[in-house]
Order: structure tokens, then sequence, then C-alpha cells
């Protein structure tokens, strides 16, 4: 892998595509892409390292993968968004004064 390529990111908004990236082998770092306004929760987006194009072909290809595979890793990137979300808004209230 060239260091082009190793220093590529795309961020992704999309928890089924990055579970699938995941599944192949892609490291997914999430962060908050926007807070939360009124009626509104804070929204994650992750960053994906190195060229996803191929995958992301994939995934829109459907391509056949384990079922059960795809869920445990669905449920292993909604627990690391929330688990951000959660952190964010512990932050955001810690020394605050009203």
């Amino acid at each position: 892998m060239t260091d082009e390529v190793r220093k590529k990111t795309t961020t992704i908004e999309d928890a089924n595509v990055v579970a699938f990236l995941t599944m192949k082998g892609f490291v997914a770092i999430p962060y908050i892409i926007a807070e939360a306004r009124p009626g509104q929760g804070s929204r994650v987006a992750w960053d994906i390292e190195g060229d996803i194009d191929a995958m992301i072909k994939r995934f829109y290809a459907n391509e056949k993968i384990g079922v059960r595979d795809f869920v445990k890793a669905l449920k292993e990137i909604r627990a690391s968004m929330y688990t951000m979300k959660q952190a964010n808004n512990q932050l955001r209230g810690e020394g605050s004064y009203k």
C-alpha cells in the first residue's frame, strides 16, 4: 500500500456502509459532525482511512456477506456512535453554570 493510499481519508455518515467497511478490514474513527439542536440529537460521522472506492461499489452492488457478521459489525458501529454522543453530552454539561 502506498503512502498516498494510506493517507486518503473519507468521511462516511451512513452506519450501514461503515459496518460493511469495518467487516472488510477498514478502521472507522467516529466523531461528532453536528452538535445537538432542540428536537434533534447530535450527528456522528466516521473517518475511514484508505481507498474505499472499490468497497463502496461492492456495498451498493449488494455483495453477499454473512448476515450475523454484518449485524455484529453494525452493533459495534452503533455502540461507538452512542458512546460518542453520550461522552459529548456529558462533557458539555460539566462546568456549565445556569
